[in-house]
């Protein structure tokens, strides 16, 4: 579930559109799906307000922006922002283990629809999309045994952090400064 935006909690559905609940009037809204877009597609929070619809159609990779402003509940629309094929990479990618199927799942989309990770059943491999510079990657490969469960869905959890990492300053308490006085007094040499 995405966090909320604008006021509003939306959840996937599976009858063509997208149900929010605005936490503020408490009354729900319904937001349509674009044209064609009926599965395989997962929602991610816009910067600002508004929500991107990220679907893959065979092997072409769609991303929607639907703008959440005043109270209006988003009537704007889905405006499409881009549209392309990720057929070509991903066969290149993939190799040896490539299998030819009709279709890619969208398994994970990061916010403000950065990158999408897909799965292609088929050959078990796991490819990640940056999606404003359109570069594939493939990012993993299912072993045998994991490659015979093909209709278990892949359950991605993409984590997001700061580069590099910033620890806190550890904290000495007292027993820890006379213990290291401790050690220093044992490898004084006179």
């Amino acid at each position: 579930m995405l966090p909320p935006v604008h006021g509003k909690v939306f959840v996937v559905t599976g009858f063509g559109y997208t149900l929010g609940l605005d936490l503020a009037a408490a009354t729900f809204v319904m937001l349509q799906l674009p044209a064609g877009v009926q599965y395989n597609y997962m929602l991610s929070s816009a910067e600002g307000s508004g929500i991107y619809l990220v679907t893959a159609d065979r092997f072409q990779l769609s991303v929607w922006l639907h703008q959440m402003t005043g109270d209006n509940h988003g009537a704007g629309g889905w405006l499409l922002m881009y549209t392309f094929s990720v057929l070509e990479a991903c066969a290149r990618l993939a190799g040896d283990s490539w299998v030819p199927c009709e279709y890619l799942n969208v398994a994970a989309v990061g916010d403000n629809a950065d990158f999408v990770f897909l799965d292609h059943p088929s050959s078990g491999v796991i490819f990640s999309v940056h999606l404003n510079s359109r570069v594939v990657k493939k990012v993993y490969q299912r072993t045998a045994d994991e490659h015979e469960c093909r209709s278990v869905a892949v359950r991605i959890s993409p984590v997001m952090t700061i580069w590099p990492p910033i620890f806190p300053a550890p904290n000495i308490g007292h027993d820890q400064e006379s213990c290291m006085l401790d050690i220093k007094n044992l490898f004084t040499f006179q």
